[in-house]
């Protein structure tokens, strides 16, 4: 009887130790579920930035307002018949930050045509 309740008292404590610190264990899931819904969360901004990003494509593909707008923004371009004014920066900015500019704020811009 002694030898039984030997052989059940081990086995309970190997069964603890399985339960808490074995692979598998709950401390383990617990930190396997929080990592599931720090991914879930990532998931989600970037599906929400994804459907940002397609419905843009589409946009692009179907509007050339939107085309325009992007080639004056990004690209500075302008059309035919428009002039182009730059303005200095503020007195806060470094020079540093001009010296990176790619067109000089003292510079006059002329029309496509050559005006």
């Amino acid at each position: 009887m002694k030898w039984a309740a030997l052989v059940l008292s081990l086995l309970l404590v190997w069964l603890q130790y399985r339960l808490w610190f074995a692979e598998g264990s709950l401390q383990e899931q617990a930190e396997l579920k929080q990592r599931l819904a720090l991914i879930e969360l990532e998931n989600a901004r970037l599906e929400e930035k994804n459907n940002e990003l397609l419905e843009e494509i589409v946009s692009l593909k179907t509007s050339n307002e939107l085309i325009e707008e992007r080639a004056r923004e990004d690209l500075g371009l302008i059309k035919q018949g428009e002039t182009l004014y730059l303005f200095p920066e503020a007195a806060s900015n470094t020079a540093s930050s001009r010296s990176s500019q790619a067109i000089p704020p003292d510079v006059k811009s002329e029309q496509p045509d050559g005006r």
